[in-house]
């Protein structure tokens, strides 16, 4: 009893010996038939790297190990795959380029005049400022937000100094930072989409189309645009889309539609700056001259005023014609 207690530890060892050399054929057997691959020239440099143990195939839990790699993939063939993984493709034209409508038209042929549009988002809110907007008697487009108060006589203000009117429709951006009740949001549903811009289009029963205020993230989500522009469709609205965001999909789900579209080229006064939005319409004028047409995008602050006041009058001898968004020449429906 004493020697086997005073050896009891050597006989511990000696069991446990003998017992990994008796399971360890079995664990051999299941990892190779999960992971055997040949230590070739063929196999993924790193991988074999990794499961090379002594001529063995085998490396214990190599799932952690290889999650992005794939057996018998060659260095070589990494080279070619690569490229194709990388490259990222190209936006379609008609969502990058600041002009979406068709630039085939010769313009020359119709007319002398280039065409630019001139929209004044956010009309109706502060109420001084967008009187000062409605003075210019020009066919500027103005877009009404449909929770200003006095909506309707504000409205026939811009239309008496012949104005075209539009329906400024907030839309959720990627970052709230202006939240209104009357916003299309991407957690609505279908039905509640449609409710809710038949409700502010009922309010401005004037409006020639819409363009949107914000909607950075409202804009990329197709099924949701699609469910607008088959409500516009309907009414037989134009849309301009804002463009906030480089991945909108207005253009191309209108063109689904078959609704006539355009998109913003310039927008005018990010900054309240006199000579920064005079700086801004001469760009405008050059994609005018350049493509036929330019949509630019404003709002009623007092430099906005300012400049247009002074700006308007010159068109006629730049050969530019300010042009009310429905009534615009260079346009080709779609198929």
């Amino acid at each position: 009893m004493f020697v086997l207690k005073r050896y009891r530890y050597i006989c511990l060892f000696i069991q446990l010996i003998f017992s990994f050399f008796l399971f360890l054929p079995q664990s051999f057997a299941h990892e190779q038939d999960i992971y055997f691959y040949p230590t070739n020239g063929n196999t993924d440099f790193i991988l074999r790297d990794l499961i090379y143990k002594k001529n063995l195939t085998y490396f214990n839990d190599l799932n952690k190990y290889i999650k992005h790699q794939t057996p018998y993939f060659s260095p070589a063939s990494k080279l070619q795959v690569e490229p194709e993984k990388t490259q990222q493709p190209k936006e379609p034209t008609e969502e990058i380029l600041p002009n979406d409508t068709p630039q085939t038209q010769d313009f020359s042929e119709q007319n002398n005049y280039a065409e630019i549009v001139i929209i004044i988002d956010d009309m109706g809110v502060n109420r001084d400022k967008t009187q000062k907007i409605s003075s210019l008697q020009y066919p500027i487009t103005a877009s009404f937000l449909t929770y200003a108060p006095h909506l309707k006589e504000q409205i026939e203000q811009s239309q008496n100094s012949g104005q075209e009117i539009m329906v400024h429709v907030p839309m959720e951006p990627n970052v709230m930072q202006n939240y209104t009740e009357q916003m299309l949001t991407t957690d609505m549903t279908d039905e509640e989409i449609v409710r809710l811009l038949n409700t502010m289009l009922q309010q401005v029963p004037q409006a020639v189309g819409i363009n949107n205020h914000m909607g950075s993230k409202f804009t990329e989500d197709e099924h949701r645009m699609g469910v607008v522009m088959q409500v516009l469709a309907e009414k037989k609205l134009i849309f301009v889309d804002s463009k906030t965001t480089a991945q909108t999909t207005g253009y191309k789900q209108s063109q689904l539609f078959g609704i006539k579209s355009f998109t913003r080229d310039i927008f005018l006064d990010n900054k309240n700056d006199y000579d920064y939005i005079l700086s801004q319409l001469q760009k405008a004028e050059k994609i005018a001259h350049e493509t036929v047409l330019a949509i630019a995008i404003g709002h009623p602050k007092e430099q906005t005023y300012q400049a247009l006041k002074d700006w308007l009058p010159t068109l006629q001898d730049k050969g530019l014609k300010l042009t009310p968004i429905s009534k615009i020449n260079n346009y080709n429906e779609g198929e």
